[in-house]
């Protein structure tokens, strides 16, 4: 169904993760040079200034831009690719669905339409968060999981001190 475009959106996040990780801006005082947050130029527009292009602009939040669409393309493709219970079922009962992620190609296997849901819905969601976070987010990400899921009660613990800190900032 979407094999056309796959091959595409796999070169396009090939050349997206093959950029530095860093921003892009339009140089302050110079509107057409498109730098890094170190200064390194990225590209030259051939024209300066301090009047934002929108040429430069566009340059500028590419890669940002890009890293949401493919994202978000590989959300809706996993959305579209899992199947839905149908009425009947839902009407008459199951014993069990069993859902395999075209992306990952992860398995679930659920008892009832409600867990189903949950199951699939989740495992979208993580897909969708896991390609929104660069390489030393994600591990990051899985240290903390690993310490906070091993751990329930300091995991509730550091839950209550993140939300009392929030109603009193001190």
């Amino acid at each position: 169904m979407y094999s056309a475009f796959a091959d595409r959106l796999d070169e396009i996040q090939a050349r997206l993760a093959a950029l530095p990780d860093t921003t892009w801006r339009q140089r302050p005082g110079d509107a057409g040079l498109i730098e890094d947050i170190t200064g390194q130029p990225v590209a030259v527009l051939g024209t300066s200034g301090d009047t934002k292009l929108p040429v430069g602009e566009f340059i500028a939040h590419a890669p940002d831009d890009i890293a949401w669409l493919a994202a978000e393309v590989t959300r809706l493709r996993c959305r579209a690719a899992s199947p839905r219970p149908t009425p009947l079922a839902s009407r008459t009962g199951w014993d069990q669905a069993n859902f395999r992620c075209g992306q990952c190609g992860a398995q679930r296997t659920a008892t009832t339409e409600v867990d189903y849901i949950r199951t699939v819905s989740a495992h979208r969601e993580a897909h969708a968060v896991f390609d929104r976070l660069n390489l030393v987010e994600r591990s990051g990400m899985g240290s903390i999981l690993r310490t906070l899921l091993h751990d329930i009660p300091l995991s509730t613990e550091l839950l209550t001190l993140i939300e009392t800190g929030q109603q009193h900032p001190s």
